[in-house]
């Protein structure tokens, strides 16, 4: 998997509500958690490839060794957190003046 980004965008939802009145412990799913929830499939497909071969390298492992059944789903998985990431570094250079 993609190594844990430190900024992770911050809350995706920062409304400071919880159900048991403790807002202070609840801070929601994060930005960068809800980007990758909802990355387009075909742009994550296109992260990870769309053949065996692509896919196995993008998860560093040989190609003999890539189960579609397995290796798909931990695959997308991380195309869609290399998604988010691009996500929130683009919107740090918009906020900062720099895109």
């Amino acid at each position: 998997m993609t190594e844990q980004q430190n900024d992770n965008g911050g809350p995706a939802f920062p409304m400071g509500y919880h159900p048991e009145g403790n807002s202070a412990d609840h801070q929601g799913m994060s930005h960068r958690d809800y980007l990758a929830a909802h990355a387009p499939k075909d742009i994550c497909d296109e992260i990870m490839g769309h053949t065996a071969t692509r896919a196995s390298k993008f998860l560093g492992i040989k190609t003999a060794k890539y189960v579609p059944d397995i290796h798909y789903l931990v695959a997308y998985a991380k195309a869609a957190y290399v998604y988010a990431d691009a996500m929130i570094a683009a919107g740090k250079e918009v906020k900062n003046g720099t895109a």
